[in-house]
């Protein structure tokens, strides 16, 4: 969780949509999803927020084909009140891809 959010603070896709200071938009962060290492399935949401104050829910989903293949990245986007969806996959400088 630290690293999608910590992904996001350096995605210039998301500073332009949120603005700076991405951080969780609540005190207490509600994560909702699930995390199966062993299986190989990590799908994960969270509520952010920025700057510019808009709030955003960030969606972060991994799979592992096979046991002792690498984790592959198959979703990580934000998706704004408005119902715009951000595919931070396309970010020129996505750190965590």
């Amino acid at each position: 969780v630290h690293s999608t959010l910590y992904s996001a603070r350096r995605s210039q896709l998301a500073r332009q949509t949120l603005g700076s200071n991405i951080r969780f938009k609540d005190p207490v962060p509600w994560i909702s999803g699930s995390l199966d290492i062993v299986h190989g399935d990590v799908n994960l949401s969270y509520n952010v927020i920025g700057s510019k104050g808009i709030p955003a829910k960030l969606h972060f989903r991994s799979i592992r084909r096979e046991r002792g293949h690498p984790f592959e990245l198959v979703a990580w986007e934000l998706e704004l009140e408005s119902g715009q969806t951000i595919d931070l996959m396309n970010d020129e400088n996505t750190p965590l891809i």
